[in-house]
């Protein structure tokens, strides 16, 4: 079978990234023909595994498209028209770049497509030219929407709902739902998920699955020397919401622990410094503790 798995950005250690690699190696190691596309990866800063993986990048100009990424789910301080612009921005560049990407595909004889949803546009046509039903979206996250369908914690800024608005618009908005009907499955992690995806009905009638995140038992197992904390692992980013993590723990047992680890880039140091901050105010600095860009080796450890 030839599968082609797409991710907007390779550069970031993140959950849906080891996915990706974990996924595409084993299928690969099992006889099947496996391409990935995606429009930046950062050799430097990616996972390893992806150095050694048939990995296509796919790109336009420059890389302003892929920074903007990261700011786009909460918004600009800069005011409703940069904010506004800055979206569509981001939505024009890789709405090219994904447009050549679905054709890459299409070209390749691609048998499946797999894209992984962020949490961008919904739903940019990475299916466009695909001649039949045969693309799946990993759906990583809810999908932001405007209000009254919004979720409490999934709010969408003002100059995101207008840039929204306004991609929805033909010909944009025909480019997506051409790319939709190529759509043969939604995938979820699970039934929570995919629950709170239906109730906000942009699922219609197309096949969906739960299935959950794999565990290498090989590897990640109990040790019988478990230690007395809670474990938050991964990105230490502001969407993440970590301060609720901090929350808990202050109702818990004064012997009870929590350590926070995971990537952290340089323009969110000051979350980090807001967490320790926030500990100290609650009383529990001794208590708590951020790893910074853990080694695959302190991940394992601290998992078991």
């Amino acid at each position: 079978m030839r599968v082609a798995f797409v991710d907007q950005d390779l550069s970031q250690r993140t959950g849906s990234r080891r996915f990706t690699y974990e996924v595409a190696g084993r299928l690969k190691k099992m006889g099947h023909e496996v391409r990935i596309f995606t429009t930046r990866m950062d050799r430097s800063r990616c996972f390893h595994e992806y150095l050694s993986l048939p990995v296509e990048v796919v790109s336009w100009r420059s890389h302003s498209a892929g920074r903007r990424q990261r700011k786009i789910l909460g918004g600009s301080k800069k005011g409703l028209v940069p904010d506004t612009m800055d979206n569509l921005s981001y939505c024009f560049a890789q709405t090219y770049m994904i447009l050549k990407i679905s054709e890459k595909i299409a070209d390749a004889g691609i048998q499946f497509a797999l894209v992984h949803y962020h949490g961008e546009h919904w739903l940019l046509p990475f299916f466009y030219h695909l001649s039949e039903p045969k693309g799946a979206v990993y759906l990583n996250m809810v999908p932001p929407m405007s209000r009254p369908k919004s979720l409490a914690f999934q709010e969408k800024s003002l100059g995101r709902r207008i840039a929204d608005e306004i991609f929805d618009l033909p010909p944009l908005g025909l480019l997506e739902k051409h790319s939709y009907a190529k759509i043969g499955l939604f995938i979820t992690p699970s039934k929570f998920l995919l629950g709170q995806t239906q109730e906000q009905d942009l699922l219609g009638n197309k096949k969906t699955e739960i299935i959950p995140h794999g565990v290498d038992h090989s590897e990640f197992f109990p040790t019988g020397e478990e230690e007395s904390f809670a474990l938050c692992l991964g990105r230490i980013h502001p969407h993440k919401s970590l301060e609720l993590a901090i929350l808990a723990m202050e109702k818990t047992e004064p012997d009870k622990s929590l350590v926070i680890a995971g990537d952290i880039d340089e323009g969110n140091i000051w979350y980090k410094e807001k967490l320790m901050r926030l500990a100290g105010e609650l009383g529990m600095s001794e208590r708590f503790r951020i790893i910074p860009s853990p080694t695959e080796n302190e991940i394992v450890s601290l998992m078991q």
